[in-house]
């Protein structure tokens, strides 16, 4: 019994001595610490952090409670990566900076795992400060409070090393100043939110790679994203001895809003006048920016250098050009699971699905909500989608009466839409509508069609084919005309015409032409040549002459002709 009392005796002391260190560290933790990293508990981040660069570590910092500081940290140990987690707390500056970066193998990482955390700079320098090594953003909130328009109003302001921005939101009077001569500074953009009193500003040497996020400015005098060709002054004048400074910059993605004045402004000291160009360069291959380019729009004289600016819309966002629609049959089967459409456009003919027992209701954004997706939808997306198809369950009948089917044939069946066309160089299929038995047929349900010869001059064909509840096979021919062409130019000579026109290529063997002195061309001269200009001879002098041109194609011995060209009148000598 001693033996048990005192085992129990020794278990109730060790958990009580267990129980009051956890509440001692719990009341550390609210009340007197404003950190933990690696398990242990800070007065202040910065303490943290000198610890992880006494001890050369890496590690994450994660934030308990708010924090008032009157200046930020150096981090200055080479090799050092330095993760701070907001984890929606706010960090307040009182003066100067929060972060300085200043060796090529460091790294800082702001995060905030909780989503609502802030670093509020309330005067002082740029928030974040860059001269060297790493910063990349994944969340939290940078808030620069100092006003004006110049150094130390800046959330991030870098003159070195690079910097990554994925997520979270920046808000100063410059967002962000990447911008300095004498060293490259790498910039990278994937997602996340800027937003400026006056512009964002990517210049000098910098390399930078937009591909998402967005940049936003209530300013008048400048774009929500300027990309400065900012000069340097080598020598004895500003318009002769400036050397011209361009930054390499790749927008692939994001949106860009300023309500009073541009989207995206590039600008600078001599830059290339022809605007379009800049942008071409600027905007990666494959996309566009969702809305028209204005040139030459603003000229500035700044200390007699004289800035030209190319602004976009005030709203636009840079898309694909081109994007890859995904059909989703969600359940069914579709013969065609892709498609490519570009921006601005229709969508365009969308498959039809099909699925046992279900009606198909059309394509949507989402598998069970978004929005409904028509064949004249603008895409506006601007990068690859996947459209899902949407099912209404259909209630199961009795068990039909095996019906005969419909034998479809020329008596019974009147077929419309198909008529002779004009060569494209593309698959010509007409437009076929099909009534049987009185009833207009829906094809790839009632019928299909295989289109033959399409392409080129000659006879077309196209075949009927009915299934489901009709049989039969109808084949219907049409004929594909080449290209016409025009009279460019006609002169009158003595007893002769000179005639030029348009040479066509593609699929014609020759050219037609009728020369008559009457309007309706019932007295005339047919010549037939193959070359692109020809003189007519063997005319009546001052007599007026009608005379107009038509193409041919010859196709297993058969001429095919175009349409006539307008008529031109000519009196000859």
């Amino acid at each position: 019994m001693k033996k048990k009392s005192l085992l129990l005796v020794l278990i109730t002391f060790i958990l009580s001595v267990v129980c009051m260190n956890i509440t001692k560290k719990e009341a550390m933790a609210s009340e007197q610490y404003t950190c933990v990293c690696n398990g242990e508990y800070y007065t202040s981040w910065t303490v943290a952090a000198d610890e992880l660069s006494a001890k050369s570590k890496s590690g994450t910092i994660k934030m308990i409670t708010d924090e008032t500081m009157s200046q930020g940290y150096k981090i200055n140990n080479p090799g050092q990566t330095i993760t701070l987690d907001l984890n929606g707390k706010n960090i307040k500056i009182l003066d100067y900076y929060f972060v300085v970066i200043s060796e090529e193998e460091n790294t800082f990482i702001l995060e905030d795992s909780v989503g609502t955390g802030s670093v509020i700079q309330e005067q002082g320098y740029g928030c974040i400060d860059i001269y060297a090594g790493s910063f990349i953003m994944n969340g939290g909130s940078i808030i620069n409070k100092s006003s004006g328009d110049g150094y130390g109003t800046e959330g991030i302001y870098s003159e070195g090393g690079s910097v990554t921005i994925n997520g979270g939101r920046i808000e100063a009077t410059c967002p962000v100043d990447i911008t300095y001569y004498e060293t490259t500074t790498y910039f990278t953009m994937t997602g996340g939110t800027l937003i400026a009193d006056y512009c964002s500003v990517i210049a000098s040497n910098s390399e930078a790679v937009i591909s998402g996020g967005s940049f936003w400015s209530n300013g008048n005098e400048f774009g929500a994203l300027v990309i400065d060709n900012m000069t340097y002054n080598t020598g004895a004048s500003y318009n002769n001895d400036r050397e011209k400074i361009f930054p390499k910059v790749k927008i692939t993605g994001g949106e860009f809003h300023n309500p009073n004045f541009s989207g995206i402004q590039i600008m600078g000291y001599n830059i290339d006048t022809t605007g379009n160009s800049n942008f071409g360069n600027v905007i990666g291959e494959g996309y566009r920016l969702s809305d028209m380019v204005v040139t030459g729009d603003r000229t500035d004289t700044i200390e007699e250098i004289i800035y030209k600016s190319y602004l976009t819309a005030p709203y636009v966002k840079v898309v694909q050009t081109e994007s890859k629609v995904t059909f989703d049959a969600n359940g069914g089967s579709v013969s065609q699971t892709s498609k490519i459409v570009s921006y601005g456009n229709e969508y365009g003919e969308l498959p039809t699905p099909i699925r046992n027992g279900y009606e198909f209701e059309g394509w949507y954004t989402d598998k069970t909500a978004g929005v409904k997706i028509t064949e004249q939808t603008k895409f506006e997306e601007g990068k690859d989608i996947t459209l899902y198809a949407r099912w209404k369950k259909v209630p199961e009948a009795p068990k039909p009466v095996v019906k005969e089917k419909i034998k479809a044939n020329k008596s019974n069946t009147k077929i419309t839409g198909i008529s002779n066309k004009v060569y494209t160089g593309k698959s010509i299929k007409p437009n076929v509508k099909v009534v049987c038995s009185g009833k207009t047929l829906v094809k790839n349900k009632d019928y299909t069609l295989k289109y033959s010869s399409n392409k080129k001059v000659g006879k077309a064909s196209v075949k009927i084919t009915f299934i489901g509840d009709y049989t039969g096979t109808i084949t219907k021919n049409f004929n594909i005309k080449p290209k016409s062409t025009k009279i460019t130019k006609i002169t009158a000579g003595k007893k002769n015409i000179q005639i030029k026109w348009t040479k066509r290529k593609a699929q014609v063997s020759g050219y037609q032409i009728i020369c008559s002195t009457s309007k309706n061309f019932k007295s005339k001269k047919v010549v037939n040549i193959k070359t692109y200009k020809t003189t007519i001879k063997k005319l009546k002098s001052n007599k007026k002459y009608y005379v107009k041109i038509r193409t041919y194609k010859v196709v297993r011995g058969k001429k095919y002709y175009s349409e006539w060209s307008k008529v031109k009148s000519i009196k000859v000598k």
